[in-house]
């Protein structure tokens, strides 16, 4: 059975045909863009991790995050596990990385 014009036949199954940088993804059923979208980074199928405390991205086929919501901070610098500090209670980054409460509690992001 022939695809529609403008359709591309993809394991068995007519769908959009894409111009690159899009690639034919979804089984045939949608394209995608590699260098920006999180769900297909690099190649179909891609997914990026999520990132606590942040919005995951795909910036130039690589994954990534966003800024850090307010309050939150990436101090250990690692993709895996997002802005892991909050940084109004950890007395180890208390208001800012490795700022440390040596007494105390950090509270609101300040030591006492």
């Amino acid at each position: 059975m022939p695809c529609s014009p403008g359709a591309v036949c993809s394991m068995g199954q007519c769908g959009p045909s894409c111009a690159p940088p899009l690639m034919t993804c979804a089984g045939g059923a949608s394209c995608a863009d590699p260098r920006f979208d999180p769900n297909n980074c690099g190649g179909c199928g891609v997914v990026c991790s999520p990132a606590a405390n942040a919005t995951r991205l795909c910036l130039n086929m690589t994954c990534g995050r966003s800024a850090c919501a307010t309050g939150f901070a990436d101090c250990n610098g690692l993709l895996s596990d997002g802005c892991e500090v909050s940084l109004a209670t950890d007395t180890a980054n208390c208001g800012r990385c490795r700022n440390v409460c040596t007494v105390g509690t950090c509270t609101s992001g300040t030591c006492p």
